[in-house]
């Protein structure tokens, strides 16, 4: 083994948030609501293996092995200015490939060029790889930082339209939003107070952060009791904990319902949101058997109705619970008891799957549950709730009219879309280090630094590298 150290740069720290305040949420580890300061620098070291991989660890704690034809694929030249790759391991004229040896080096940075550690890797083919150290520790292999729960004893995180609109000098307006992402990242919603009472205030809140996202109730909809309903939503009853729009392949991400009207003679109708991960994971603990089968068992998840202005039929099949194929984790949950066709499963698979689905709904009803992780409440006109649809449910309580009016207008934001605004003003924010809670979107967690891969390597005159600059802020979509 050969063993080569240097001295590995890196964003970090930063100031932790204590306590809470409006716009806060309970803090997470490093997040901090001013640019992030650094930690110090961990040492670097690597080693080939036998040509076939390289060990890289940070201060000896943490350590990987990373694969030659990986290191290969991660240099810098691989990926066009775009960020879009040029080469595929079908590519290579010479596979697998070998390391021949690696070395590391620093470059202090000047102006506004970051300062950067870049593991130089040369292979049996000529070809030396420049792999920013960034990269080596965001992918070595292991098992990643879970930041799963989400804050369902902190207070409600809130935003105000005002400042999410100004005009003014200064960072107010995308500081608040950064709230309002925040928000829906570590408690899984957010509420937007003093919101226009007008018809284009909820698409113009909604465009802060995505485009709407179309559905079969148009770009937006109108939530209040009607004498012929075309969805139970549209009536006085009360809405069992569900996700919206479940027969999608993709449901929305985010939903966004704006009070437009709710009178003191309405009573009761209030709001309920569930963690379906919370969920997932206490059927898990108590009915293990029950949570391997509805990780099996695809249900049908189905709109089935012709009798409505543009008929709908729609239906996709697919498992109540989504684990991640390596770690187990909880990723996403489909849980949509009104719109669930019949079964479609082999007859050994029918009784397991019915109790299974018993015991999470159990579960998924048992006034302890909204305790312990769910949330109740009341919108005020003028309120506006964003929250994630992929991993909240969300239900209603009965309500009387009594003369009164409940009225709430709402739209929805595709997932991906969030996730890319909200990583992209996180640059600004919070650490890169920082890993929030799923989003249900299938992935392991969210990181703002999710950009780091896209990166190129400049080189001084003696061909070590000067620099490792990103192409553009607007890279930070995490690979989904």
């Amino acid at each position: 083994f050969l063993y080569l150290i240097a001295e590995g740069r890196r964003g970090g720290g930063g100031c932790s948030v204590s306590g809470m305040h409006r716009g806060g949420g309970r803090a997470v580890r490093h997040l901090c609501t001013t640019p992030h300061v650094k930690n110090p620098a961990p040492v670097l070291k690597v080693a080939v293996q036998d040509g076939r991989a390289l060990e890289v660890s940070w201060d000896g704690r943490r350590g990987a092995v990373l694969d030659a034809t990986w290191l290969r694929l991660a240099c810098g030249s691989c990926l066009h200015e775009t960020s879009q790759r040029l080469m595929n391991a079908n590519d290579l004229q010479v596979f697998p490939s070998r390391i021949v040896s690696a070395a590391l080096s620093h470059s202090a940075g000047t102006g506004a060029a970051p300062e950067a550690t870049v593991c130089h890797v040369t292979f049996t083919d000529g070809h030396e790889a420049k792999v920013p150290a960034a990269v080596l520790e965001r992918y070595a292999w292991g098992e990643p930082e879970l930041t799963d729960p989400l804050h369902h004893d902190a207070p409600l995180t809130t935003a105000d339209w005002t400042r999410l609109t100004s005009k003014g000098g200064g960072d107010v307006a995308r500081l608040e939003l950064w709230t309002v992402l925040k928000g829906i990242a570590e408690q899984g919603l957010a509420v937007v107070n003093g919101m226009p009472d007008n018809e284009e205030a909820l698409t113009a809140l909604a465009e802060l952060i995505a485009p709407v996202m179309p559905t079969l109730y148009g770009n937006t909809f109108e939530v209040r009791a009607e004498p012929n309903p075309i969805n139970i939503a549209y009536t006085t009853h009360s809405l069992a904990l569900h996700m919206d729009l479940a027969y999608y392949e993709s449901p929305p991400g985010i939903q966004l319902l704006n009070c437009r009207e709710f009178t003191e003679e309405v009573t009761a109708g209030e709001s309920t949101f569930l963690d379906a991960h919370e969920a997932a994971e206490e059927l898990r603990r108590r009915h293990p058997a029950s949570f391997a089968t509805l990780t099996r068992v695809a249900a049908r998840f189905q709109k089935d109705h012709l009798a409505r202005e543009n008929p709908a039929q729609m239906f996709f099949d697919r498992p109540h619970i989504i684990t991640h194929p390596r770690t187990g984790e909880v990723t996403q949950v489909f849980w949509a008891p009104p719109f669930e066709g019949l079964l479609h499963a082999p007859p050994e698979e029918m009784e397991k799957y019915y109790t299974a689905y018993r015991h999470f709904a159990a579960i998924i009803e048992d006034p302890a549950s909204m305790a312990a992780f769910g949330r109740c409440f009341r919108l005020q006109k003028g309120q506006t709730v964003l929250f994630n649809n992929r991993r909240l449910l969300h239900g209603r309580r009965a309500f009387e009219l009594n003369g009164g009016v409940r009225h709430l207008q709402g739209c929805y934001l595709e997932i991906d879309d969030y996730q890319n605004t909200f990583l992209n003003v996180a640059r600004d924010y919070a650490d890169a280090h920082t890993a929030f809670p799923r989003i249900g979107n299938g992935d392991l967690c969210v990181r703002p630094g999710a950009g780091v891969p896209h990166e190129s390597v400049e080189s001084d005159a003696d061909g070590r590298a000067a620099v490792a600059r990103p192409h553009s802020r607007t890279h930070a979509l995490s690979s989904i």
